[in-house]
């Protein structure tokens, strides 16, 4: 399947994706965590994940879209069904595949992600609060 990424290498807006094109990897994050646990800016508007606390986070890197089927009727909204392939390991040898979990109880944090391991960054702004992503 071909779906993700343009001329760019990455999604933009406005850029058609056509039938041709290469796929694309993606990087894939699930969060986990009590609706209390979350994290809010001074407005209320922004809603992220905690950094420590009760939470659990599985993250997928290197992931190939292989298919997308699609449902849609005019009583109903659009849906489908987004499968990724992934492997174990990327061509160096590093894992594609991290789970971690931290307890209510304990003080442990999240780790940060560095761009060697995970295949990008993503570091906790206590400021905002907000995750921060890069490649």
């Amino acid at each position: 399947m071909w779906w993700g990424g343009g001329s760019s290498g990455k999604v933009s807006a406005g850029e058609e994706i056509r039938s041709s094109s290469s796929g694309k990897k993606w990087r894939i994050i699930l969060w986990y965590c009590p609706y209390d646990n979350h994290k809010k800016d001074s407005s209320g508007s922004v809603v992220v994940p905690p950094k420590s606390g009760e939470i659990y986070r599985v993250i997928y890197k290197d992931c190939y879209a292989i298919s997308f089927d699609e449902e849609f009727s005019a009583e109903d909204y659009l849906k489908g069904t987004l499968r990724f392939k992934v492997s174990a390991t990327d061509s160096t040898g590093y894992a594609n595949v991290f789970k971690e979990w931290t307890s209510s109880q304990g003080t442990t944090a999240l780790s940060t992600l560095n761009t060697t391991a995970h295949g990008g960054t993503l570091s906790w702004n206590t400021t905002t609060p907000a995750w921060t992503s890069g490649y």
